[in-house]
C-alpha cells in the first residue's frame, strides 16, 4: 500500500506555472474595466460590479456598462475586473479582482459607502453569488 501523494510533481509544476503566470499578469497590469458615471445624472451614486465570463475580454462589457448607465436616472459606476486566465472559477480570483477594482474605483472618487449591485456574464454570473455571500458582509 502506497501513501497518497497530495503534491505530485505534476501538481507542483502546474502550481508553479499558474503562480508565475498570475504574478506576471499582476506585474504587467490588469485589463480591468472601470467606467465612471456620465455627467448629467442626479441622485446618490450607485455601483455595479460585473463578473467576467470565461475567456471574455473585459473590454467587451464596455457597451453593456454604458447602456446600463444611460438607462438609469442616477450616477452609476460600472466595473468589471479581469480574472486570472480570464476565468472567475479559479478559487479566490473573483475576490481578488473585486477587491482590486473597488480600490481603484475608490481612488477615482467613488464613495466608499455606496449601494452596489452585482452581476455577471456566464461563468462570472455563476460565481457572483458565492462571492457576494462570502465577501460582501453588508449585502442584502
Amino acid at each position: 500500500c502506497r501513501p497518497v501523494a497530495f503534491h505530485s510533481s505534476s501538481t507542483m509544476k502546474f502550481t508553479k506555472v499558474t503562480l508565475a503566470l498570475a504574478l506576471a499578469t499582476g506585474v504587467l497590469g490588469w485589463d480591468d474595466l472601470i467606467i465612471e458615471p456620465p455627467t448629467g445624472k442626479t441622485g446618490a451614486p450607485v455601483a455595479m460590479l460585473f463578473g467576467q465570463g470565461a475567456s471574455i475580454d473585459t473590454s467587451q462589457y464596455e457597451a453593456l456598462g454604458k447602456a446600463i448607465q444611460d438607462a438609469v436616472p442616477f450616477p452609476l459606476w460600472f466595473g468589471a475586473p479581469q480574472n486570472y486566465f480570464d476565468t472567475a472559477a479559479i478559487p479566490t480570483t473573483l475576490t481578488v479582482g473585486m477587491s482590486r477594482i473597488k480600490s481603484d474605483m475608490y481612488d477615482m472618487g467613488m464613495p466608499e459607502n455606496i449601494t452596489t449591485f452585482f452581476g455577471g456574464h456566464s461563468l462570472g454570473g455563476a460565481m457572483m453569488p458565492d462571492y457576494v455571500e462570502n465577501s460582501e458582509k453588508d449585502a442584502a
